[in-house]
């Protein structure tokens, strides 16, 4: 398999909230969609500056800093807003629209990341786009969305209040039904709770308040409420114990700066103002950062007309904010995290009436020199499994620490293993875990492996 090598620059001017730097991307990317694991971000779907809609998966390994050059992971139409989400070693990539024929998807391709290859696709219940997506527990969840059509003058959006579930350890879908018809919400996961906020609830309807939660080991659904209705089109994002929701917008050429904070231990809410009202922020976290990038403002139905370069920079073990600016505006772009980066692709540069293909890259500063391992050296099983996992790796017969972590990046199981070859990870909840391995000083990572745990 050939890669491009692309040298990651960083900017010498670093800050305590990490530090900045780009890439180069291999191609254009707007209204594009991915996700990231340990390793590696997943770019699906979007369309360049002339309007050629992407099939290809694309991959980039931030260990070696290389793009794949031989894909094999291809969707089944080009499209752009495809649902994603990585559920262990699972890609999902799901609806979507190609706009110029006003077709609304409903294929879901479930690609294998460790073979590179098409696992198997399915059908959503209903072809749409703009749905919020989430992996908690042993469920991977696509909410909400909306279609559209032209009407003469504009588009009409009629939303959705359908939830497709898909469950990982049966392989089988079920449905479920928001509490209220809604596109464009922002999602985020925390403590096996995943949370579905705001939302345009259609055109001549408005926007939406509500927040759907779903609680994975109860199996059940409640709500609670944003300080200020409005559809986010992103701005989701789990860090430092607390789920937030960024930006929005309210209504016809009005947006919001509003972040809301909800901490579940105190079960409260507080809010905090971005820099800027816009909506389409994306948001992504990595250690005690979150990210809240880009977006704009203009009219709720599917138009922007300003677009922003700015970042918001939470830093949640000072509890402190700060600002930095991307390289371009950008609207419709990807924020991801992968390992101790985030990753803000392609989207559209009003400034400069372009689609960049730079990649703006965000690293935990606190993890900078440390070691990584580009591939795992161990394996582990059963795979998928119920109590006890054996881990296969010369260093682990010696001794070395074993990390576990949920699929939202939180540490759920830190041990030492001197002398033996198994651990037993049975008190973990159903659901897809990555375990990761280093020498007991920690100063080498031995590498990865991604893992599923049955109810």
């Amino acid at each position: 398999m050939k890669r491009i090598i692309i040298c990651l620059c960083l900017i010498a001017a670093s800050t305590a909230q990490g530090q900045w730097g780009t890439i180069e991307a291999p191609l254009q990317y707007e209204q594009v969609s991915g996700a990231g694991n340990f390793s590696k971000v997943y770019i699906a779907g979007g369309y360049d500056y002339n309007g050629n809609y992407h099939y290809i998966v694309r991959e980039y390994d931030r260990i070696t800093e290389t793009w794949d050059d031989d894909p094999s992971l291809f969707l089944s139409t080009g499209r752009i807003k495809v649902a994603t989400a990585i559920a262990g070693d699972r890609l999902f990539c799901a609806g979507g629209w190609v706009w110029p024929t006003e077709e609304h998807v409903g294929s879901v391709e479930v690609f294998d990341l460790t073979t590179g290859s098409l696992l198997q696709e399915d059908q959503l219940s209903q072809a749409r786009v703009e749905i919020a997506t989430a992996v908690v527990g042993n469920k991977v969840i696509f909410a909400g969305g909306h279609q559209a059509t032209w009407n003469g003058a504009d588009y009409t959006c009629i939303a959705s209040d359908v939830i497709d579930i898909f469950d990982l350890t049966s392989n089988t879908w079920s449905t479920a039904t928001l509490s209220q018809a809604r596109a464009g919400m922002a999602s985020a996961v925390l403590d096996g709770k995943a949370y579905f906020a705001g939302g345009y609830r259609g055109s001549g309807v408005g926007v939406s308040d509500r927040v759907d939660i779903y609680d994975a080991v109860a199996d059940s659904w409640s709500t609670a409420t944003l300080s200020q209705a409005r559809a986010l089109y992103g701005g989701g994002v789990t860090v430092g114990g607390r789920v937030m929701f960024a930006g929005g917008i309210i209504a016809d050429n009005t947006c919001s700066e509003t972040v809301d904070i909800y901490d579940p231990a105190a079960d409260a809410w507080s809010t905090h103002l971005l820099i800027a009202p816009r909506f389409g922020v994306q948001a992504a976290s990595v250690g005690n950062y979150a990210i809240f990038a880009g977006g704009g403002c203009g009219v709720v139905n599917w138009y922007y007309t300003t677009g922003s370069d700015a970042v918001d920079v939470y830093d949640a073990a000072n509890d402190t904010w700060s600002i930095a600016n991307m390289s371009h505006s950008r609207i419709n772009f990807l924020a991801a995290a992968s390992g101790n980066q985030v990753f803000l692709v392609g989207g559209y540069d009003f400034t400069n009436d372009v689609v960049p293909m730079t990649v703006d890259v965000f690293t935990d500063a606190s993890t900078i020199g440390i070691e990584e391992a580009s591939q795992p050296m161990f394996s582990a099983w059963p795979n998928p499994f119920t109590d006890r996992v054996t881990i296969g790796s010369l260093e682990a017969a010696k001794g070395c620490a074993l990390e576990v972590f949920d699929v939202h990046g939180k540490l759920v199981v830190a041990k030492r293993l001197v002398n033996t070859l198994v651990v037993d990870l049975g008190h973990l909840p159903g659901g897809a875990y990555e375990i990761r391995l280093t020498t007991l000083d920690g100063a080498r990572n031995l590498g990865r492996a991604n893992m599923v745990k049955m109810p």
